[in-house]
């Protein structure tokens, strides 16, 4: 399989593949390679058809709509930063240093985030 794909990506995208097949598979050898990496990995390989249908299918699906301009990236992140604190919150039922540990964070960083969106409110 390796030897017949085309690379058009060169050596880069053999690397990133091989990246990607390491970090996908647990243990000591890759038993499965995905070249395509915008294939869906839940979808039937019935579904996805021949490597040329789906070179066909992508550069004929119409394009996203864009969002007009200008665009709030900080009111946008801070939006999910409070979602993802009250999911937080709710899941460690109101234990703020749980819901820290369930987002990764240190209780102090929590705290901050969870003030300021308190504050924002």
């Amino acid at each position: 399989m390796l030897l017949t794909y085309s690379w058009p990506g060169n050596i880069r995208e053999l690397k990133n593949a091989v990246e990607r097949a390491v970090y996908r598979d647990e243990g000591p050898v890759v038993r499965h390679m995905i070249l395509d990496p915008f294939r869906n990995p839940w979808a039937e390989e019935s579904d996805l058809g021949s490597e040329s249908e789906l070179e066909v299918r992508s550069s004929t699906a119409p394009a996203a709509p864009t969002p007009e301009w200008p665009r709030d990236l900080k009111a946008a992140v801070r939006k999910l930063e409070e979602r993802w604190l009250e999911d937080a919150m709710k899941e460690a039922e109101d234990h703020q240093g749980r819901a820290a540990e369930l987002l990764g964070l240190t209780y102090d960083q929590f705290r901050g985030l969870y003030r300021r969106s308190i504050s924002d409110q």
